[in-house]
């Protein structure tokens, strides 16, 4: 026997953002160049970047049908914006 109470789909929010949510590419770059002085000491320099196109992904609309501010797209980022980082290592 099916319970039908649990099928009923009016107990289910209409909020579903995960439906139209844009979506962009990211590129992370990450440069590095090892410097060998003698057989025992060697150096790396490292240089990484996240997001290396600052591409914004932006939140997804806001689907509450009550809502007075429906469809509306906030305007913050949802991912990170451009990060770089400078390493160094010296192995002896």
């Amino acid at each position: 026997m099916i319970n039908s109470a649990n099928l009923d789909l009016r107990a289910t929010p209409f909020q579903a953002g995960y439906i139209r949510n844009p979506n962009a590419p990211t590129a992370d770059l990450s440069l590095s160049k090892r410097l060998n002085f003698t057989d025992r000491y060697n150096a790396q320099i490292r240089l990484e970047a996240f997001n290396v196109t600052n591409t914004a992904v932006r939140n997804g609309a806001n689907t509450n049908p009550t809502s007075n501010q429906f469809g509306y797209i906030n305007v913050s980022q949802s991912n990170i914006p451009r990060q770089v980082q400078l390493g160094f290592k010296f192995n002896f």
